[in-house]
């Protein structure tokens, strides 16, 4: 059976008529506010700061194949950028001391952002110590000082970390002669988009966090690092 709304028993075919229109028009509506959203949440897991860092990190990697320690280096990355701040969010999630994956709570956003600042410095002294590779030590760098700045900008004002993470390796790629900007450009809008939607950050602080992640990371890379 259809699954059509019910209107009112009416004379009138006209009426009954307008009424169906309005109610199916409303429908779709609905059907396509739940599926921006669930585009939205598919975007925001996909290009998170969790991913976001090893990929470019990966970018970096297996681009230079010279680099003959390409697997193991990628693995270090992969799990202090990654792996173990994603376990870290799982167990507070089924622990319950956050209510969704987003942690709305500004208290356990701090804990987390600070556990995953130690993962990142961790990460990046460890690549340091193994890799010669100026930019790649430079891009992670970045990645901990903006966690650590996100980290602390959250004591006061929510900032969005997905911008921040995105729009710092936007820069290290475009640093790095990697110019693809119509796909960064739609990647930009794509997750400012999904972060709006969802309602889990304003215009404002998904700007903020853009402006921080860019303007560190080219501070970084392009002053300290290069």
């Amino acid at each position: 059976y259809l699954n059509l709304p019910i209107i009112p028993q009416t004379k009138n075919f006209g009426l009954s008529f307008k009424i169906l229109c309005r109610e199916c028009g409303y429908m779709n509506k609905i059907n396509i506010i739940k599926l921006l959203k669930n585009i939205s949440i598919v975007i925001s897991f996909l290009i998170s700061p969790l991913t976001v860092a090893p990929f470019t990190a990966g970018i970096f990697l297996y681009s230079n194949p010279q680099n003959e320690q390409q697997h193991i280096l990628f693995t270090y990355i992969l799990s202090f950028t990654c792996i173990i701040p994603f376990f870290s969010l799982l167990f507070y999630k089924y622990t319950n001391r956050i209510s969704s994956f987003d942690v709305p709570v500004r208290k356990n956003r701090i804990r987390l952002l600070v556990l995953a600042s130690i993962y990142n410095t961790i990460g990046f002294l460890i690549i340091n110590y193994l890799n010669t590779d100026i930019i790649l030590n430079g891009l992670l760098f970045s990645f901990s000082i903006n966690t650590i700045l996100i980290c602390v900008i959250t004591v006061y004002w929510k900032i969005s970390g997905h911008m921040a993470a995105l729009g710092g390796s936007v820069v290290a790629l475009l640093i790095a002669d990697f110019h693809y900007p119509v796909s960064m450009c739609i990647m930009l809008l794509l997750v400012s988009f999904s972060r709006f939607f969802l309602k889990v950050h304003t215009p404002q602080q998904i700007l903020g966090g853009t402006i921080i992640g860019m303007l560190t990371t080219y501070i970084i890379l392009g002053y300290i690092f290069i």
